[in-house]
């Protein structure tokens, strides 16, 4: 009698695939066979409860295994046999096959593999195969490397995203919508190469002359009928950029952004112990930039931003700055009527924290400067 485990099927998971999502070459798959079983043949077979095969095989498909070869009575089925049997292994053997597809439903799905054993006689074991999708794609860092600059200059924008597959390329595409007072906001298809952490680097192609926000988009597909997409916001700011709003009917010319705003900012050094500030209520919609300098010996420093808007339908979020390196950026949204709250955490440090506010409207952004624990975060 054998053991269930004479049969083992490798990966445990395959990523669904459809459409721009497939893989063009397919996926392997594993089988290992143990030393003790005298295998002539193997078949390979999954269910099919739906109306489409959810593991298919084409003229690619093949086994890789020198003196096996395959062939395909049926979608979801491989067979393979010996052609020209090598000596008996002193180890178990492993069955590679290549060029298996995968559909575009997720879930668990049954692999049967029944073994040849000679005439009359068969094992088989049934194993789990997990189809699964990818992971929710997530922007993070979407900053310009520079957050001011002079008129008719191309900002550079930063920022990570997913990591690129073995090949160099990212299973889905970016997209940049730009927004001033000239044009109305248009998205364009990026062409980007990360590298292999997925940190990446653009810079715009059109010279600015004011100030403009910049909204990221990444999509990319996960199986026949759904998408999953990650969104990022920030801005650049044009000295002596026209940023008026033109002439309107009911008040004239007006100013769609005015003078930054230097707000108190939060330290944490040995004369100088206020590591939170607590805002008051903002009085109206505006932009919060917050800049992390670290000393050029000083570990990692931590800045954490708590926003609070005054609505019942908005959650609280919360923000995090941590880094050793020269310089980092933030940009909060914040909404009119919200309480925000900037503390600096960990030693003492000589790390300085420059915050300003930007208001889409008008009203300064006050707060007070304190000390506090981490608990009270």
């Amino acid at each position: 009698m054998t053991s269930p485990a004479a049969l083992q099927l490798y990966p445990a998971t395959l990523p669904c695939t459809h459409g721009e999502n497939t893989a063009p070459t397919g996926h392997t798959l594993r089988v290992r066979i143990d030393s003790d079983l005298p295998c002539h043949a193997l078949r390979l077979e999954t269910a099919h409860p739906g109306t489409a095969p959810r593991l298919t095989t084409d003229d690619t498909t093949a086994v890789t295994t020198p003196g096996w070869h395959t062939t395909r009575p049926a979608p979801g089925t491989i067979h393979a046999h010996h052609t020209d049997p090598p000596p008996p292994p002193d180890g178990h053997t492993w069955l590679e096959l290549t060029g298996v597809h995968t559909g575009p439903d997720p879930g668990p799905l049954e692999v049967t593999l029944t073994a040849d054993l000679g005439p009359d006689h068969t094992t088989t074991t049934v194993c789990r195969l997990e189809l699964t999708t990818p992971d929710t794609p997530k922007i993070t860092g979407f900053t310009p490397e520079k957050l001011t600059i002079e008129r008719d200059t191309q900002p550079v924008l930063l920022w990570r995203g997913p990591k690129p597959g073995e090949d160099g390329t990212l299973p889905g595409e970016y997209f940049l919508q730009r927004t001033d007072s000239k044009q109305p906001p248009a998205e364009k298809k990026l062409s980007v190469k990360p590298d292999k952490e997925g940190y990446c680097r653009y810079p715009v192609d059109t010279k600015l002359t004011e100030t403009t926000a910049f909204l990221l988009r990444y999509s990319v597909k996960a199986g026949q009928h759904q998408t999953l997409e990650d969104r990022a916001v920030t801005f650049v700011i044009v000295r002596e950029g026209d940023i008026h709003a033109g002439d309107l009917s009911a008040n004239g010319r007006v100013t769609l952004l005015a003078t930054p705003q230097e707000c108190p900012a939060p330290a944490n050094s040995e004369t100088d112990k206020n590591n939170c500030v607590d805002y008051d209520p903002a009085p109206t919609d505006g932009i919060l930039a917050v800049k992390l300098r670290p000393p050029s010996d000083s570990p990692q420093v931590t800045v954490k931003v708590i926003v609070d808007p005054d609505s019942a339908d908005t959650h609280r979020y919360v923000r995090e700055l941590s880094t050793a390196a020269p310089e980092v950026n933030l940009q909060l949204p914040i909404p009119r009527a919200a309480t925000c709250r900037i503390a600096l955490l960990g030693e003492p440090t000589t790390a300085t924290v420059d915050v300003h506010w930007f208001a889409l409207g008008s009203g300064k952004l006050t707060g007070k400067r304190k000390q506090c624990d981490q608990g009270d975060l």
